[in-house]
């Protein structure tokens, strides 16, 4: 996730987080996708090391947050539930 940061952070966007539940698996033919998209992060043009950290820090724990919102909006199950990195 430090790419997503550092991408934005010269072209002056937002940053939305986006979840797909099962974004690794093709879905059949008629099946319900839910997609669910987070509040607007904004990143300055220009950041130093710690900021850079501090924003993919932030940037993760909100995509996992919306994992889990998911899997309990759709009862789904995670075998292996994301969880923040040993640095976040």
């Amino acid at each position: 996730m430090p790419g997503s940061c550092c991408l934005v952070r010269g072209i002056g966007i937002e940053v939305l987080g986006a979840r797909i539940l099962g974004s690794t698996v093709i879905p059949k033919p008629g099946a319900q996708i839910r997609i669910l998209i987070g509040e607007p992060m904004e990143l300055p043009a220009r950041m130093d090391e710690r900021q850079t950290e501090s924003a993919r820090i932030e940037l993760e724990r909100r995509l996992i947050g919306m994992h889990l919102d998911l899997d309990t909006r759709t009862g789904f199950t995670d075998t292996q539930p994301l969880q923040l990195s040993p640095a976040g």
